[in-house]
């Protein structure tokens, strides 16, 4: 189902889950999962999701945590940058606010 050679995922990690491990997860034949939140920005984002596409042409998802903090990221805005990135899978958790992020990515397949 997830086209992964070995039955492993190594789930989003703050502060580590960027391209390099990634790829080499995914190059590996387990899914591994692209941290969004640990990008500064959406650009950042967009350009990860990128560099990790260049690395590996194998599956990888992006995680996407909704937690309540008082300077919230635009987490819809980090959903889009997500879907924009054609990413099929997306590893997420939270508050019940996650419902939303899960019906934008719903209709475009992830």
């Amino acid at each position: 189902m997830l086209e992964i050679e070995h039955r492993i995922v190594q789930g989003g990690m703050q502060s580590v889950g960027y391209a390099e491990l990634t790829s080499a997860v995914s190059n590996a034949g387990g899914l591994c999962i692209l941290t969004a939140l640990t990008q500064p920005s959406l650009q950042k984002l967009r350009e990860e999701i990128e560099r990790c596409a260049a690395m590996t042409s194998k599956p990888f998802g992006v995680n996407i945590t909704v937690f309540p903090t008082i300077n919230s990221p635009d987490y819809k805005a980090y959903a889009q940058s997500i879907i924009d990135g054609g990413i099929k899978i997306v590893e997420t958790a939270g508050t019940p606010a996650v419902r939303e992020i899960v019906e934008m990515l719903r209709p475009h397949g992830i």
